[in-house]
C-alpha cells in the first residue's frame, strides 16, 4: 500500500499504517511516496473529491517509465499474482 506524504491527507494516517503493522507485522510494507511523483492531472472524481494522492493503484499513477509508483504498483500487482497463483500453478501467458 502506498500513500502520499501530504499533511493534508486525512484517509491515510500514521495511525492506520501502525495499526496494520500490528496486525501484520513484518509482512506490512507500508511505503510513502512524495505527492510529486503522483500523476498532476487525475480524472475530475480524484482531482475534486479526493483531493491529494492517495494510491499507486488509483488514478494517481504517473504511469511513466521510470516513476517509483510503477515499481510500487508492479510489486502489488505480483503479490497478488502469487497468492493467486502459487508458484508451479500459474497460468501460461497468452499469445
Amino acid at each position: 500500500m502506498s500513500c502520499a506524504s501530504s499533511s493534508r491527507r486525512k484517509s491515510c494516517t500514521g495511525q492506520r499504517f501502525a495499526a496494520y503493522r500490528a496486525l501484520l507485522g513484518g509482512a506490512f510494507d507500508g511505503r510513502v511516496l512524495p505527492d510529486s511523483t503522483a500523476n498532476p492531472a487525475p480524472p475530475p472524481f480524484f482531482a475534486d473529491l479526493v483531493g491529494t494522492p492517495h494510491s499507486v493503484v488509483t488514478a494517481h499513477l504517473a504511469d511513466e517509465a521510470g516513476q517509483p509508483a510503477i515499481q510500487a504498483r508492479d510489486e502489488i500487482l505480483a503479490f497478488v499474482a502469487d497468492r493467486l497463483h502459487p508458484q508451479g500453478s500459474r497460468p501460461l501467458p497468452a499469445t
